[in-house]
Parts: C-alpha cells; sequence; structure tokens
C-alpha cells in the first residue's frame, strides 16, 4: 500500500518477545548482584572502619598507659630519693642520741623513741611506694609469648634445666609417671615430653612499674616461670597462684611451693593450647598417669593445693605480687586463693627472702630470690 505522497509504506519490525524476556530476566540477574555486591562492600567498609576505631582506641590506650608508666616510674624514683634521705637523717638522729647517751646519760627510751619518730615518718612514704606496685591482669586472647633476645636461654640457665624442650614445672612434678609413659606419644607429636612448656614473665613484661616499685627487673630470669600454655594463661589471669610453703628448703630438691586455684575453675580441663608452634593433638584435654596408675584427664580442681617442688627459687618478690592479685581477681571470682599479705602467708615468702618482711626496706632495696 502506497501512502499519500505515492511512497510505499515502510513494514513495521517484528518484535522477538522471548529474546526480550531473556533480556529482561539477565538484567534483572544483573542488577540483584550488583546490589549484593554493593551490601556486602557496604559491610566491609562498616567493619574496617570499626576496626579502625578499636585499633585507634588501643593505641590512645596504649599511649596513656605509657604515659602513665612514665609518671609512675618518676614519681617512685623521686618518692624512694626522699626515703633514703629520711632514712640518712634517722640514722644521723640515731647517732646523735647515742653521743647524747654517753655525754649526758640520755634514758634509752629515749632515744629509742627519737629513731622511732623518725621511721613513722618514712613507713607511710614506703606505704605510698607499696601500693603503687601492683599487677594487674592480662586476658587470655591477648598475645604474651616473650621473644626477647636471651630471655629464655637466661630463664634455662638461672633454672639448670639444660637444652632439652622446656617442661612444665609444675606438671611435670606432680605427674612423674606421665612423664615416662607418654613420653612416645609426645615424641610423635615432635614434642620431648607431655607437659611442654612456655616461659612467660611472673610480673608481665608490659607492667615494668610494679617490679621497679619492689627493686627487681622484668626481664630478671628469676622472674620466670615456665609451664604449660593453658596453666599460664590461668596465672597471667589471676585465676591460679603459687606460693612458698612453710616447708623447709630441700638441698637436693629445693623450695616447696603449692598451687591454689579459684573455685570458679575447679571443674574446668585443662588443655593443651597454640603456642606458635607446637603440632597439636587431636584431642586436646590433657591426660595424666596417676600414682596407682590409673589414667584421667586433668582439671584445674586437681592441681588446688598441691605442691611441688624447684631447685631453684623463683624470685619471692615477683611471686608475691603475683599472688596478690590473683587473690584480688578471685574475691570477684569465687574465691579459693588465700591472700599472701596475711601473717601466716606472707612469712613463707619472708622465709626465702627476708628484707620482703621490712616495710621500708622492701620500698627501697632488692636482694636476690
Amino acid at each position: 500500500m502506497a501512502t499519500s505522497s505515492g511512497e510505499p509504506r515502510p513494514k513495521r519490525a517484528r518484535v522477538d518477545r522471548s529474546d526480550a524476556d531473556a533480556k529482561l530476566d539477565k538484567a534483572e540477574k544483573d542488577y540483584a548482584e550488583a546490589k549484593k555486591d554493593y551490601a556486602e562492600a557496604k559491610n566491609n567498609f562498616a567493619e574496617k572502619e570499626q576496626q579502625l576505631a578499636e585499633r585507634e582506641k588501643k593505641l590512645e590506650a596504649a599511649l596513656h598507659t605509657q604515659s602513665r608508666d612514665n609518671d609512675l616510674i618518676q614519681v617512685l624514683k623521686e618518692a624512694v630519693q626522699t626515703a633514703k634521705e629520711a632514712v640518712q637523717n634517722a640514722e644521723k638522729d640515731k647517732e646523735f642520741a647515742q653521743k647524747m647517751l654517753l655525754q649526758s646519760k640520755l634514758q634509752p627510751e629515749v632515744q629509742y623513741d627519737i629513731v622511732e619518730k623518725v621511721k613513722d615518718l618514712v613507713k607511710p612514704l614506703a606505704t605510698v611506694v607499696l601500693n603503687m606496685a601492683t599487677v594487674q591482669p592480662i586476658p587470655a586472647e591477648c598475645r604474651r609469648t616473650s621473644t626477647g633476645t636471651g630471655w629464655t636461654p637466661g630463664v634455662r640457665k638461672y633454672y639448670e634445666l639444660g637444652s632439652d624442650e622446656l617442661v612444665c614445672s609444675v606438671l611435670s612434678r606432680l605427674f612423674p609417671q606421665t612423664m615416662e609413659e607418654y613420653k612416645h606419644w609426645a615424641r610423635h607429636l615432635g614434642w620431648g615430653s607431655p607437659f611442654p612448656a612456655v616461659v612467660e614473665h611472673i610480673v608481665p613484661k608490659s607492667q615494668p612499674t610494679s617490679a621497679l616499685s619492689y627493686g627487681f627487673n622484668v626481664w630478671e630470669p628469676c622472674n620466670g616461670f615456665p609451664l604449660l600454655k593453658d596453666i599460664e594463661l590461668k596465672y597471667q589471669e589471676g585465676h591460679l597462684s603459687i606460693t612458698p610453703t612453710s616447708a623447709d628448703p630441700d638441698p637436693n630438691t629445693g623450695i616447696e611451693l603449692v598451687v591454689h586455684v579459684s573455685q570458679k575453675f575447679h571443674s574446668t580441663f585443662v588443655e593443651y593450647k597454640q603456642d606458635d608452634h607446637r603440632r597439636l593433638p587431636k584431642d586436646r584435654g590433657v591426660k595424666v598417669v596417676l600414682l596407682d596408675g590409673r589414667q584421667r584427664w586433668l582439671q584445674f580442681g586437681d592441681l588446688h593445693e598441691q605442691t611441688f617442688r624447684m631447685r631453684k627459687t623463683p624470685s619471692m618478690r615477683a611471686l608475691y605480687l603475683k599472688a596478690m592479685m590473683a587473690w584480688q581477681e578471685t574475691q570477684k571470682n569465687g574465691h579459693g586463693i588465700p591472700n599472701p599479705a596475711l601473717e601466716e602467708n606472707h612469712k613463707n615468702f619472708v622465709r626465702h627472702c627476708s628484707r620482703l618482711g621490712d616495710l621500708l626496706t622492701r620500698a627501697l632495696h632488692h636482694v636476690p630470690p
């Protein structure tokens, strides 16, 4: 048919509906996938933003802690210097009192009173110094295993452990039969013993102010203690303490120590934990052989009030600080750990570090453990 102008009418294009439907379906699918990708990207961005905020918060806290520790160290230095000067003045007053006694027959009780009054001025200052020397618990999720140059070799040398793999000082002595009967099982895993140990600081390396307040350095080998990783985690969290007993040291087996565990964790099983380089067994529980030959899965309650001996003595000052922290923590978590400051407990520390018993000397001097 021709148009009014005489030209032929153009043919109408035939539309293929099946092809259009397929393209529409593809477009809708692409849109849905793009929408999904956008949502995931948005979530990822939010997570990264939150992680960044947390890192900034941790950095601020770390900077604040470092600044606080520096301030504390300066205060401690000034306090110690002031206390030392007061002690020197006390000695001078004592000498003066002695001269007066000789020259004018001054009564002995007057001389004693002069010296005690000066000491009374120094003791509050020493108390302030010691109150600042507190150890804080470290959460289990924090990475803590020490990699400081010379730290582990230094601890080995101090405790006379030789060059073999480090062994848990607690479990190896409480369960000697396990050490023998499970040695082949341990070697199959590439371990040197059933109770492989890590060496962490008793007073954490991140808290040097506490150690300085008691006159020692956190990197001293006697501030180290070889423990199974899971026990070490509980020890650093304040759920477990290790303290000296009233037993006399033995020339062959050394000092006797006792373990106390917070009641909250008595039914918790002891497990093998990842410590960066050891292969872990399929069963993470720690199995021990008892003296009667029976075997059982070890619980933390099995360690409570158990005693063992070490030939070399750990730092009494470090053990005391850590025990005080653990006692304070267990007041919130079911008790079970004794207060080391009580007379019957404190005297056990003093037996192995005599100057620990004198408040003034504790604040100003450090003697080897």
